[in-house]
């Protein structure tokens, strides 16, 4: 089911809404990987709900709760048009916020994670890549916390495919 605001990265097909972390999750469902439940604002959502009043925040609440659990925990992340891509990764420079529990806490961290596109440290690391920021788009990952059993980072290249 997908809404104005909020939809599933596990049920939707369009993904060039979701920002680059958001679309590479998309990605990882398509060929049935685990990916942890997975809602995503997308960039249409979050330039509605940027510089809007009680009544679309009402609405996020509304579709919130009908699709977020309350005793879950959830990780609120970024996921910008301009995130892991060739120029930069964008590491450490927009937020995330992890263990969010409770409907009135995930909303508050999405506008959190909205509000750190405009952070000011943002601007000379765009400038140290060439960009300026204009056309920065800015979608929210809301994805249901695991218990970790193990934990690594590896880079690796398909070897039959060469794909990252």
């Amino acid at each position: 089911m997908e809404n104005d605001l909020l939809v599933s990265i596990h049920e939707s097909r369009h993904a060039a809404d979701f920002g680059a972390k958001g679309a590479g999750l998309h990605w990882l469902c398509k060929h049935h990987l685990n990916v942890p439940g997975t809602l995503v604002l997308t960039f249409a959502g979050a330039k509605k709900l940027n510089g809007q009043g009680a009544d679309l925040d009402a609405q996020l609440a509304q579709a919130l709760s009908q699709r977020i659990d309350p005793q879950k925990y959830y990780a609120i992340r970024s996921s910008a048009n301009v995130e892991d891509g060739a120029q930069g990764s964008f590491a450490g420079q927009f937020v995330t916020q992890t263990n969010v529990r409770g409907l009135q806490a995930v909303q508050a961290s999405i506008r959190t994670v909205l509000a750190s596109a405009h952070a000011p440290g943002l601007k000379p690391y765009l400038q140290k890549i060439g960009r300026t920021g204009r056309d920065l788009e800015m979608a929210v990952l809301i994805q249901e916390m695991v218990q970790p059993v193990l934990s690594g980072v590896s880079f690796s290249k398909n070897p039959t495919t060469g794909l990252d």
